[in-house]
């Protein structure tokens, strides 16, 4: 199979995050438990509707200083919120030898913020022709709107799109579209698999 396009997970593929961070910055302000704080985020809905673009950052951090009594300012927020990544050179050096030979793409469920803070301070991304985005797009993988979405902006029939993410769900979603998915459970088990397909010397 000729392959033209290759789209990248974001979060735990490209870069790494502990999203728990947050958890504990706010636990550490608001002297909140960590169970509190994880009722917080699975009653609201939280992030999956700042991710599906459903809410803006400025209902964020009201909903955020009402529920945790704080006063947090917009910057201090931004800060809480996404300083929780790190870099993933391993797979930097991957990016580096598909750069140029194929056409590469991010696929990403994120927020505004993260997406910001992450464009600012990891150029690895900036190696990628555009970035498909969950909150603009208004849904999260694997609903099939955000892999078409991908494909036309690619220019590019599902068979020969190769897609890679850390959920089995999420490659599962592009696999019933005929894209050919990776589940990434490791750098050197995903380089191995691409070497299978041949996109990889």
């Amino acid at each position: 199979m000729i392959y033209e396009a290759i789209f990248f997970d974001l979060g735990r593929v490209l870069v790494d995050f502990d999203q728990d961070i947050i958890a504990r910055r706010l636990m550490e302000r608001s002297k909140k438990s960590f169970q509190e704080v994880l009722s917080y985020y699975s009653q609201t809905n939280i992030i999956y509707d700042f991710e599906s673009g459903k809410i803006a950052p400025e209902e964020v951090l009201t909903s955020i200083n009402e529920c945790f009594s704080l006063t947090l300012s917009m910057e201090e927020f931004k800060l809480l919120w996404s300083d929780i990544f790190f870099e993933n050179r391993e797979m930097e050096k991957i990016v580096d030898i598909l750069y140029g030979r194929y056409r590469l793409f991010i696929i990403s469920d994120t927020n505004i913020l993260h997406y910001e803070y992450i464009s600012e301070r990891f150029p690895v991304i900036h190696k990628f022709e555009e970035h498909i985005l969950s909150y603009q797009i208004g849904v999260r993988k694997p609903h099939p709107l955000i892999f078409k979405a991908a494909l036309k902006r690619a220019n590019c029939i599902a068979k020969r799109a190769i897609f890679i993410d850390d959920k089995p769900k999420n490659v599962e979603g592009a696999r019933e579209l005929g894209i050919t998915g990776i589940i990434h459970t490791s750098v050197d088990e995903t380089r191995r698999e691409l070497e299978k397909l041949g996109v990889l010397p």
